[in-house]
């Protein structure tokens, strides 16, 4: 049995066998399968064996090439199909037209268990408390204090200086615009 070479080496071993024939045995003829063969003829069928390699050789690197620039291309484009997809599901809910994208349509999501919601509405409110938030109208009712006065130091910090003097309450109105005592 002969031994496993790779198709490179088949071509470098032929090449150098028919170098080998056409130097040394120009016009000879050899018992070849049974019959006379002469050089010629062996050198045609050599050439054709390493022709056909040559080419095989060619196309295989021309498709590992091929196959290199796809793969770089689907990694340059997999975000730009993705968000294709992703539109083509925003825009349509029929089965026909998602078929036809082969796209396939949203699960609908599971509904949750009565434990779930319970976990889900501690957590909603463990959130709410930890962040501070609260309802529009608590929001409305909190407002800041300005000082009276503000103070620049010659440095660029500056300083606020309480007032002197607690602000005046405010005037009372009896719901017309011109406060009354």
């Amino acid at each position: 049995m002969a031994a496993v070479r790779s198709r490179s080496q088949a071509v470098q071993s032929d090449t150098q066998l028919l170098n080998g024939i056409q130097k040394h045995f120009p016009s000879a003829t050899f018992n070849v399968q049974g019959g006379p063969q002469t050089t010629a003829q062996m050198v045609g069928v050599i050439q054709g064996r390493i022709g056909a390699a040559q080419a095989v050789l060619t196309a295989k690197a021309g498709y590992h090439s091929a196959v290199a620039v796809s793969d770089q291309l689907d990694a340059q484009t997999d975000a730009y199909v993705h968000d294709v997809r992703q539109g083509i599901l925003l825009s349509s809910t029929s089965p026909e037209v998602l078929s036809d994208c082969g796209v396939a349509p949203r699960k609908p999501p599971r509904p949750l268990t009565a434990e779930q919601k319970v976990v889900r509405a501690a957590k909603a409110k463990a959130t709410r408390l930890a962040r501070g938030t609260m309802s529009a109208k608590k929001k409305a009712s909190i407002t800041g204090t300005v000082p009276a006065t503000i103070t620049v130091a010659t440095d660029g910090s500056s300083g606020a200086t309480p007032p002197a003097t607690p602000p005046a309450a405010p005037a009372t109105t009896n719901g017309s615009s011109t406060p009354h005592a």
